[in-house]
């Protein structure tokens, strides 16, 4: 089973006593949010959940597919969670 935002909202707001429209705008928000401060080098922590960080991956040879051609890939940010 899945949970999109609006459920996620909706029991927020039950929880929180807030509206569910300002709780769904809030976690809009934040979702929003996560991946610039994260590409820009600073780790996101949210007790007893996770945290977001970017990973530097090193040059290493890649292959085109449809060619077969080898190929080296440059430096490459991946985003990381640990949850």
């Amino acid at each position: 089973m899945s949970m999109n935002i609006e459920t996620l909202a909706s029991l927020t707001a039950k929880e929180t006593g807030l509206s569910k429209l300002d709780t769904q705008a809030t976690l809009k928000a934040a979702l929003k949010i996560i991946p610039g401060v994260v590409a820009s080098g600073e780790a996101v922590e949210l007790d007893e959940f996770g945290t977001f960080r970017s990973q530097m991956r090193s040059i290493r040879e890649g292959r085109n597919q449809k060619t077969g051609d080898s190929t080296y890939r440059t430096h490459l940010t991946s985003f990381r969670d640990r949850l």
